[in-house]
């Protein structure tokens, strides 16, 4: 699906879908990492040079942010983890990052497996005008780009 040009895509144009829970406008998505842990060891007959070898990967941790709404669909999500219902609150997550013209995805990042571990209200401050945000934190056993 990747759609390969010169000039780099920009960042303000993507779009995020939660399965069972559907599509939600998010005015940020940040953590889209992948990483593996690094295990080091030495040769008992080599004192100086250590070796190093893959390890498992780490679980990836995304955070969604959106202006409150009033839509309780990720409180919702979230109170299944929180009560002990982890088992049922697996969810794929996809983020597409959209062409300037919005027409299409051009790059996806599927999460596997993604649950939601915190979740952020607003800050909330009667000398400003800022608009209410929260902040959705979600750990995936894994990443895929297509």
């Amino acid at each position: 699906m990747a759609v390969l040009r010169d000039t780099p895509y920009g960042a303000y144009a993507f779009h995020v879908e939660i399965d069972g829970i559907g599509s939600a406008g998010f005015s940020e998505a940040a953590g889209l990492d992948q990483a593996v842990e690094v295990l080091t060891y030495r040769n008992g007959a080599d004192p100086l040079t250590p070796r190093i070898l893959p390890g498992l990967p780490k679980p990836a941790t995304v955070t969604l942010r959106r202006g409150v709404t009033g839509d309780l669909a990720l409180q919702e999500w979230f109170a299944l983890v929180r009560d002990g219902r982890a088992a049922d609150a697996r969810r794929a997550v996809r983020i597409d990052l959209l062409s300037e013209a919005r027409d299409g995805a051009v790059l996806s990042w599927r999460l596997r497996n993604a649950l939601p571990v915190r979740l952020e209200g607003p800050r909330l401050d009667a000398n400003s005008s800022a608009t209410a945000v929260e902040a959705l934190t979600l750990v995936a056993e894994a990443i895929d780009v297509e």
